[in-house]
């Protein structure tokens, strides 16, 4: 899944190596229900240069949320993530930012649900890749505003099933080999030269 955005503002040459944090919502969809929402914390460390990359660790939490189908069956799954990644291209222009990166995440999936014959609960690990695009606008000073876009390639499809009236398994939601996370952040990086 998964950087609320890993983009950084721009970097001066007070130092080797500096560092940022950014904090924000997210959106998913696809390897997750449509419109399921969480928020992110991430901490961002910058190589040395103006071409330096970006190494990125993240937690992100997507708590729990329900939801109904037109069978009357329900569905309630709570996300908790942790991600670790690498952006090794960024461009600047002024107080505008672009970045590509891409990331390992870890979590834990707890999902049920409930029909009017059973019942189903899930609790397992879940692993994904994703790799996203971010742009950055500097606010002032050290703050600035970022958007990012990313797709995620879950290592395996999660799914969730209950046992409907007749007795037969009926599938609630099972993850596409391929979803999406919208995420718009605020972040600061303390030795960012005033506008």
């Amino acid at each position: 899944m998964a950087t609320v955005s890993s983009a950084a503002p721009p970097r001066t040459a007070a130092g080797p190596w500096s560092w940022g944090a950014r904090a924000g919502g997210l959106v998913g969809v696809g390897d997750l229900p449509a419109g399921t929402w969480g928020v992110e914390a991430l901490l961002q460390v910058h190589a040395p240069g103006p071409a330096g990359p970006t190494i990125f660790a993240a937690a992100e939490l997507w708590p729990r949320q329900q939801a109904s189908s037109d069978q009357g069956i329900d569905l309630s799954l709570q996300i908790a993530t942790g991600r670790a990644g690498l952006c090794p291209v960024e461009r600047r222009w002024a107080a505008h930012g672009l970045s590509l990166c891409a990331a390992l995440a870890l979590g834990r999936l707890d999902a049920e649900g409930k029909g009017s014959a059973g019942a189903y609960h899930q609790d397992r690990w879940r692993a994904s890749a994703d790799a996203g695009v971010g742009v950055t606008e500097r606010l002032y000073g050290g703050w600035s505003a970022a958007l990012e876009a990313r797709l995620v390639v879950p290592f395996r499809r999660d799914r969730i099933t209950v046992t409907d009236s007749a007795g037969a398994p009926e599938v609630l939601f099972r993850a596409a080999p391929v979803g999406g996370v919208a995420a718009l952040s605020v972040g600061y990086t303390p030795n960012s030269s005033d506008r």
